[in-house]
């Protein structure tokens, strides 16, 4: 077993505070200690100076300019490869054993159910009273339990819906799995966030209460710049879902104060609450379509199958259920049953349009071409303007090698919708099937305006201007979306 753990921080000014911070992680190290990245999110001079000349005991990075706190903590998870990761605000100090609840975790010498992320006790810097000992909704916004008292929980470690990121440990590959935190986000929320991603897959978080930290609360600079923006999409995405975790809170809190005394007659009213506990917190249809289309697309198998068992059991008279499941069928590697799931969907519903373009797809990977487009056709008189159908079919025809049809049908697309990023992509395709490489990068400059750092678009563009022979205007692209260039046969393209 990998015992390894990495420490992530990043840093974004602060200068006193980073310094001491690093004194005392030098002083005080966990046990099994592989890395420690700091990532400079674009501080100032001073406390650029001061990270370049200390580095060595770490491992650097900077952002020339601030990105936040999600995309600097995602880039140094990127860079390590131990089986823990315990990200670490900048602003913390460190004293002796600290580190010894996180290292019995890691040994294996205690286990905690389903653990994501393990916070600690954190207390103030002046007042020595608890600043963080977990995050409760009891007021209806994420707030840390214990604030600004003295007395510290007496059991080892407690559970909570989520978790400061200030300083909390999880394992590398769980944290990758769900996209590290939210880049949507701007330095706010982006921990609570990712707690409750996590809880809605059966994970839990909890505190170790025998680890106590002091820490400097929001001292990085413009720390509530972007906390309209924050608050927004926090609020957008699980305002709906706050009552449930007050509730999950107080009846939780309830019968932890009843099991050691009598039980309650009432106990069973609220099986559903804690037995039931996903199905119960995360009973919203938005946020569960959400997480379903982006576990999707991600194939992530594990989760997907969670979130659609949360659906299945809120929503289990909604049509849109045949079109999930036929989609969760697909990441199986089940197309028989998927096909199967979206006919009697189709039969039911003709007019169903996420299933009529979803059946296409299928049919078209399966080579079914024909019946694929006889599915389009019959979809077509339904929905004739529809820009999705038409994209489907323009690519099952350039497939089938009808290049004339192809390129008609992706001119109609664009015609309809100018903004059509398939259907211009259908054309910049046939384009090259014609060889007409002008065309193409006409073509492809639009789809640039479109989406103006597509790995996909770039690498089509730098091959049409290799087709060309056009070595400046490689050169100028390669300027200009040096980020954007990744797949083998365009580096090599860059490189000749």
């Amino acid at each position: 077993m990998n015992f390894k753990i990495s420490i992530i921080c990043s840093v974004r000014n602060c200068l006193t505070e980073t310094a001491a911070f690093l004194s005392s992680l030098k002083k005080h190290p966990p046990q099994f200690l592989d890395r420690v990245i700091i990532l400079d999110d674009g501080s100032d001079q001073e406390t650029k100076e001061f990270l370049s000349k200390n580095a060595g005991f770490y491992e650097l990075y900077r952002n020339e300019k601030s990105k936040g706190f999600a995309f600097s903590n995602n880039f140094g998870a990127s860079k390590v490869d131990s089986e823990w990761i315990l990200f670490m605000n900048n602003d913390l100090v460190l004293s002796k054993e600290w580190s010894k609840p996180f290292e019995t975790i890691i040994e294996g010498t205690v286990e905690l159910k389903k653990l994501a992320c393990l916070g600690n006790i954190q207390t103030e810097p002046v007042s020595n009273k608890i600043d963080h000992a977990g995050v409760v909704f009891k007021s209806g916004i994420p707030e840390h339990f214990l604030e600004g008292q003295n007395s510290k929980p007496e059991e080892g470690y407690s559970e909570f819906l989520a978790v400061t990121g200030a300083c909390f440990m999880i394992r590398r590959e769980l944290f990758l799995s769900m996209g590290g935190f939210d880049e949507t986000y701007r330095t706010g929320f982006e921990d609570i966030d990712l707690c409750l991603r996590l809880g809605m897959l059966g994970y839990r978080h909890y505190v170790a209460n025998r680890s106590e930290v002091v820490h400097k609360r929001s001292s990085t600079p413009e720390r509530n710049q972007f906390q309209k923006h924050n608050s927004k999409i926090f609020y957008t995405r699980w305002g709906k879902l706050i009552t449930r975790f007050q509730e999950w809170e107080s009846v939780r809190e309830n019968d932890i104060s009843t099991k050691t005394n009598r039980k309650r007659k009432s106990e069973r009213e609220f099986d559903y609450v804690l037995k039931r506990r996903e199905n119960f917190l995360f009973a919203d249809r938005k946020v569960l379509d959400e997480y379903f289309q982006v576990f999707l697309k991600s194939e992530n198998l594990e989760a997907l199958q969670k979130v659609f068992s949360i659906l299945e059991d809120n929503f289990v008279y909604d049509e849109d259920l045949f079109l999930k499941k036929a989609q969760l069928f697909q990441v199986l590697g089940e197309a028989k049953n998927a096909k199967k799931m979206l006919e009697s969907l189709l039969q039911k519903n003709p007019r169903h349009l996420p299933a009529i373009l979803n059946l296409g797809q299928l049919l078209i990977k399966e080579k079914a071409r024909p019946q694929a487009l006889e599915v389009l056709r019959k979809a077509k008189v339904i929905f004739p303007g529809e820009t999705k159908i038409l994209f489907l079919m323009c690519r099952c025809k350039l497939l089938q090698g009808r290049i004339k049809e192809a390129k008609n049908l992706a001119q109609t697309c664009v015609l309809l919708d100018p903004n059509s990023f398939g259907g211009w992509t259908m054309l910049a395709r046939t384009a090259r099937k014609e060889e007409a490489f002008m065309d193409e990068v006409r073509i492809l400059k639009v789809l640039l305006k479109l989406k103006p750092n597509d790995p996909s678009t770039v690498a089509s563009l730098l091959q049409a201007y290799s087709n060309l022979k056009l070595y400046r205007e490689i050169w100028q692209l390669c300027r200009q979306q040096t980020q954007s260039i990744q797949s083998p046969e365009s580096l090599l393209i860059v490189a000749h």
